[in-house]
């Protein structure tokens, strides 16, 4: 009979664990409608969002960009399924003392896919932009209701000193994103005057055009310019500062949208920088810009609020024409969203040598890189690739 009785407890014991890890399989699985409710976002409906500075924890001191999320409310990343991407992001992220979230996320569906396609009013979005669109709305839908979320694509990379730059970076974008006549809300360290803070990206223009050619110099005449070989027409650096502000601000008195910007001297940057503004590498070394947003493209990482989250879900009821990035860099650029950047940027994607035989991209997932090795373009030690590396034997993953 001992067998028997054994037999029994231990199949009643196997019984329960299976109904215990259904039970918790099913209850962290998003509903079935996550995806199909996205085409029908209507933030009126939605629970009131709260405005940037209305989130008071108890301890107003965690409000720091030293915290776990930066000085945000929260870092949600846009991860529909788990990957080597996730999984490093995890590791990069305990590596740097940081607190990331996944919201429930559902993969879309080939025929959600071809339904979210059609909707394009340009006909011209292809397959793996409306995967990221799909992607991005469910997290964008998530941070409706936080004070400040910072979203990151789920192959996103950073320095290790990620807090110091931080904060840094914050002090110069609350500096900059106040208007003369506000205030930045108190223990808010990237101020509350802003809908977007496009902090990762694959390249941003600097903010102001390239140069003045001779027509515009005779235009502006000699007194714009500080010396006789300038207003003869000379090509002007684009890094002769205070010379380039007085020409430039003698023909447009003041544009706050391209003129105004801060220089850091940030040693934690890598010596040389790539972008599709070549001036940037052209320019003296460890300095990064915070600026107005002017064209920034890939959305590796982006800060957003109640107020603007609202904005970008109504605003997308009318169609996406766009690439997500394409779509949010328009309304930068248009000023119809208040937007600030980091250039170089503090967020890039992370991409594994082509030996690894793994998808670098949540947009392109056939593209497959040729390097031999893993590398984060303009960022000096990767928390990926340093993220079982104490501070006195990190390794670079610069792009060769």
């Amino acid at each position: 009979m001992l067998p028997c009785t054994h037999s029994r407890r231990s199949s009643g014991i196997i019984s329960f664990i299976l109904v215990v890890v259904i039970f918790l399989v099913l209850w962290q699985r998003p509903g079935p409608d996550t995806i199909q409710s996205i085409k029908n976002f209507s933030p009126s409906s939605l629970a009131p969002a709260k405005l940037l500075g209305s989130f008071s924890p108890a301890n107003k001191q965690s409000l720091g960009t030293e915290n776990a999320t930066l000085g945000f409310e929260a870092i949600f990343t846009v991860s529909p399924w788990r990957t080597w991407r996730s999984d490093g992001l995890v590791l990069a992220a305990n590596r740097t003392n940081l607190t990331v979230t996944i919201p429930p996320q559902t993969p879309p569906s080939q025929p959600e896919v071809d339904a979210f396609m059609a909707t394009s009013l340009s006909g011209t979005l292809n397959e793996g932009s409306a995967r990221a669109w799909l992607g991005h709305l469910q997290v964008l839908n998530a941070a409706r209701n936080h004070s400040s979320v910072l979203i990151l694509e789920d192959d996103a990379d950073w320095d290790i000193t990620i807090h110091e730059q931080a904060k840094m970076v914050a002090s110069a974008m609350r500096n900059l994103s106040t208007p003369a006549n506000a205030t930045a809300a108190p223990g808010w360290p990237w101020g509350n005057h802003w809908d977007v803070l496009w902090l990762g990206h694959c390249g941003e223009r600097l903010p102001f055009p390239e140069e003045i050619d001779e027509s515009e110099a005779e235009e502006l005449g000699p007194d714009a310019f500080d010396d006789d070989d300038m207003y003869s027409g000379a090509i002007k650096s684009a890094w002769d500062i205070p010379k380039r502000r007085k020409a430039v601000g003698a023909k447009r008195k003041h544009d706050p949208f391209t003129d105004d910007y801060i220089l850091l001297n940030d040693t934690t940057l890598p010596a040389s920088i790539i972008g599709y503004d070549s001036r940037l590498g052209n320019g003296p070394p460890f300095t990064r810009w915070i600026q107005y947003a002017a064209g920034p493209i890939c959305s590796f990482a982006y800060a957003v609020n109640g107020r603007s989250v609202a904005h970008i879900l109504d605003d997308f009821k009318q169609g996406a024409a766009q690439a997500w990035d394409m779509w949010l860099h328009t309304r930068c650029r248009t000023h119809e969203l208040r937007c600030f950047s980091a250039n170089p940027e503090l967020f890039h994607h992370h991409v594994p040598a082509a030996a690894s035989n793994l998808q670098h991209s949540l947009v392109n997932t056939h593209l497959q890189d040729e390097g031999t090795h893993n590398y984060t373009a303009n960022i000096k030690w990767s928390a990926r690739c340093n993220w079982d590396k104490g501070d006195d034997e990190l390794v670079s993953c610069i792009e060769q």
